[in-house]
């Protein structure tokens, strides 16, 4: 491979060269190396932030190992619709012009054969910053992205793998399938009945919606916090975790945020032990970590249990995305239907009882 890149690399003084990570070769990489892919197999990490390109080649898709890309800074960025097949993280923070993705069938297939392998993936999506990006679309592609990556799954009675989604993008509302939503940093769930959760029951989609005003950080994060309660008023809080509103600190060490954003998250049922033995109620809490909480602030939360159920039926029902949260008491409360389902109180359903077609994530409406 020495020989395959020598001849193709130039000095540093072109404004043009974008900026590299290497395979652990110390081999530096130029965009228009990726035309000629075969030799950079390898790759398990790459760095292509601060360029000028509007589009990466399609022989992207042959860095078949390449679980990491960052394209921060990349103003002229206008489409990302090819993408490596095991990518795990892609961080696409400050592209101004990025308004074109790959849809929720290619996100889903991302790490595929880490998931078949393995029995674990991480998928990390940020787009912080990106002004142009559809917030409706993208709503849609993570909620479809889910259902695709759990289908398979719902077919097996006890699936023993494990995986995480995380998405972040510039928005001020819930989407309108988050089935328990609220106007504070905390809101309470009501747990399915214990056979119901043996049965079909998967984990649950997390949304937070923060306020950011003149943020300037490196890496931020927004932690979450389970406590649940038992019939005996025993509570319980050891599931933590956090989501990522923007992380890399190579390229830039602050980067500067006026707007709400929103952040996008999955806890599956194998990592929520809160959900055993006799607990029926759950809350969730969000705040800033310590070093996000300068001129950051949660705004809204939400949390959407996921079931097995009817999932082929409802990818392509998706409803649309606006800021109606009824009562803002800061909870929201529901009671398990006649088929074990869980639904809002009327004041917080999503739809009206008129329409009892089924709706993403078997909520009945």
């Amino acid at each position: 491979m020495t020989d395959d890149l020598g001849h193709r690399r130039k000095t540093r003084n072109s404004d043009s060269l974008p900026k590299q990570i290497d395979d652990g070769c110390g081999f530096k990489i130029e965009l228009e190396i990726l035309a000629d892919i075969r030799c950079l197999t390898s790759l398990k990490a790459l760095e292509l932030c601060g360029n000028n390109f509007e589009s990466l080649p399609k022989s992207i898709k042959q860095l078949t190992n390449l679980r990491s890309l960052l394209l921060n800074d990349c103003n002229m960025l206008q489409s990302l619709t090819e993408l490596p097949s095991e990518l795990q993280y892609l961080e696409a923070v400050d592209c101004e012009q990025l308004q074109s993705l790959p849809d929720a069938s290619q996100f889903a297939e991302l790490g595929t054969l880490t998931r078949e392998v393995h029995r674990f993936m991480k998928l990390n999506l940020l787009f912080t910053n990106c002004l142009k990006l559809n917030e409706k679309a993208l709503s849609s592609v993570f909620a479809e992205s889910l259902l695709l990556i759990i289908q398979p799954m719902s077919t097996i009675q006890e699936y023993e793998g494990q995986f995480e989604i995380r998405m972040c993008y510039l928005v001020s509302e819930i989407p309108d399938w988050f089935s328990y939503r609220c106007s504070e940093s905390i809101v309470n769930i009501q747990l399915p009945p214990h056979n119901v959760c043996n049965r079909k029951f998967f984990g649950f989609a997390l949304c937070v919606v923060i306020e950011l005003k003149e943020y300037s950080h490196g890496s931020s994060m927004v932690n979450y916090k389970w406590h649940s309660e038992n019939n005996q008023g025993l509570r319980n809080g050891r599931c933590r975790d956090h989501l990522t509103i923007i992380a890399n600190r190579a390229h830039k060490d602050r980067v500067f945020i006026d707007s709400d954003h929103i952040l996008l998250g999955y806890l599956d049922l194998s990592g929520v032990e809160l959900l055993r033995d006799d607990y029926k109620t759950c809350s969730v809490e969000f705040w800033p970590s310590i070093l996000s909480q300068h001129n950051c602030k949660v705004k809204y939360c939400g949390v959407h249990p996921i079931y097995a159920e009817h999932i082929l039926n409802q990818l392509h029902n998706f409803g649309p995305t606006h800021q109606d949260f009824g009562e803002t008491s800061g909870t929201g409360s529901g009671e398990p239907d006649d088929h074990g389902e869980v639904i809002e109180p009327t004041a917080k359903r999503i739809c009206t009882e008129s329409n009892r077609s089924c709706s993403w994530l078997t909520l009945k409406l």
